[in-house]
């Protein structure tokens, strides 16, 4: 099956479009995750300090796209273990730390994912610059986490 530029165009321009191809989910392997952080990292740090424009804009793409498939995963593991009341496992902050500490709208990160990555710093008890009404949003969004598990 060919897919016209059109088509491609359309795909990219709705991030929330749901295609149905089967079940509702995909399980990925820990190790296919991480092995996805570490290529786009290497496709990162190959990239040197000044890569071009293309070069500089795909890598934000694949960036956005890794944490796409990623980021949900860290949020629920985090969403179990932290939040509100309950402080980050030490496992898992020295898992997280040079991740977390760097700012959620650090230069090279997607703005797509923003609310995500704000959210993860908030659920670990970062220091967050954001609204009362964010921060009330990532309460009900922590509230709700148990009744969106299978």
């Amino acid at each position: 099956m060919s897919t016209n530029s059109t088509e491609s165009e359309t795909l990219r321009d709705d991030p929330d479009r749901v295609m149905n191809v089967g079940p509702g989910t995909v399980e990925i392997p820990v190790l296919a995750l991480t092995e996805l952080l570490e290529a786009t990292t290497e496709l990162n740090e190959a990239a040197g300090p000044r890569p071009s424009a293309a070069l500089e804009a795909a890598l934000l793409r694949v960036g956005a796209a890794t944490s796409s498939v990623v980021l949900p995963h860290i949020i629920d593991t985090v969403e179990r273990n932290a939040g509100p009341g309950r402080e980050l496992p030490k496992f898992l902050e020295y898992m997280l730390a040079e991740h977390l500490d760097q700012p959620a709208d650090r230069p090279g990160a997607h703005p797509r994912n923003l609310d995500d990555r704000l959210y993860l710093r908030w659920l670990a008890h970062r220091p967050i610059d954001v609204d009362a009404a964010t921060i009330e949003k990532f309460h009900r969004r922590w509230a709700a986490r148990d009744n969106n598990r299978p």
